[in-house]
């Protein structure tokens, strides 16, 4: 029996119990051993986690797939919503130039604008006047702010001998909202034309020759 440490110091203890006991066998894994296995559990962990990483990518993906491939048809996008805007302007009641004296006009060249309190109403542009010594062809664009009713009768061909010359076809025109083109044709005309002009509800404009 060997002589106990008399040492406070855990080198001669650890010296104690190495001459006390008998030699253990060598490790078979020396400290490199176990780095280098920490290293490799490392790397398979590391490598199932990208292996599982990759099998929910590719379930997600496959099921992109399939919800993608429903159906023939392509893939369209929603259908659009009308704005508030829109569907404001379309619930306003609609306006009868021939009759509805709130109605204001403005002329500004070729182009009569008009309104309401509530709002604009629409713009009438002549865009094109071809005139002969006994009638002529107008062609008008209408800008609708809403629904308005126009009446083609009150768009009169004047001619130099103080004649009020009403269009050969007459009809009265419901136009919803967006540009719209009126053509009046006129002939059998006394004299020669002037000008054209329209006899609205609470005004009138003119287009001289």
């Amino acid at each position: 029996m060997s002589t106990p440490p008399t040492g406070p110091r855990l080198s001669d203890r650890l010296k104690h119990l190495q001459s006390a006991e008998a030699p253990l066998p060598g490790a078979r894994f020396g400290i490199d051993d176990v780095i280098r296995g920490g290293r490799r559990r490392r790397r398979r962990r590391t490598v199932a986690s990208v292996a599982a990483g990759i099998a929910v990518l590719a379930l997600g993906a496959g099921l992109v797939v399939s919800r993608t491939g429903e159906g023939t048809g392509p893939v369209l996008p929603p259908a659009a919503t009308p704005s508030s805007a829109t569907a404001s302007i379309a619930a306003l009641p609609p306006v009868d130039l021939a009759e509805d004296t709130t109605v204001t006009y403005r002329q500004s060249g070729k182009e009569v604008t008009a309104t309401r309190k509530d709002g604009p109403v629409a713009t009438i542009t002549l865009t094109s006047a071809t005139y002969t010594s006994t009638g002529g062809h107008i062609v008008f664009d209408v800008d609708a702010a809403r629904t308005v009713t126009v009446d083609t009768a009150m768009f009169l061909l004047y001619d130099i001998g103080g004649g009020e010359n009403a269009p050969d076809s007459q009809p009265k025109l419901r136009l919803t909202t967006g540009r719209h083109t009126i053509t009046l044709d006129y002939s059998g005309v006394g004299a020669e034309p002037g000008a054209v002009g329209w006899a609205a509800a609470d005004g009138s404009a003119m287009w001289a020759r």
